[in-house]
C-alpha cells in the first residue's frame, strides 16, 4: 500500500516536472521573443534557428542539443 501511494506520489512529481520543462522549452524556442526575431528580419537576415532549418532535410528528424545554454542567463 505505501509503494502505491508513493508510485503515486512520484508520478505526480514527474508529471509536474514534465509539464514545467515543456513550458520552458517552448519559451526557449522562441529566440527571444517576437521583438527579436522582427529585428533579425528587419536587417533582412534569418534566425538561427530559421537557418538551420533551411540546411536541414525536409521531413528529417532534428534534435537541438544544448536547447537551455544560458537560459535565464541575461534575465
Amino acid at each position: 500500500m505505501n509503494q502505491d501511494i508513493e508510485f503515486n506520489r512520484n508520478e505526480d512529481v514527474m508529471k509536474t516536472s514534465i509539464s514545467k520543462l515543456k513550458k520552458r522549452l517552448s519559451e526557449v524556442s522562441q529566440g527571444g521573443g517576437k521583438k527579436a526575431i522582427d529585428k533579425q528580419h528587419e536587417k533582412n537576415k534569418l534566425t538561427a534557428r530559421e537557418r538551420i532549418a533551411y540546411l536541414c532535410d525536409d521531413g528529417k528528424p532534428f534534435m537541438e542539443i544544448g536547447s537551455f545554454a544560458g537560459y535565464e542567463m541575461y534575465a
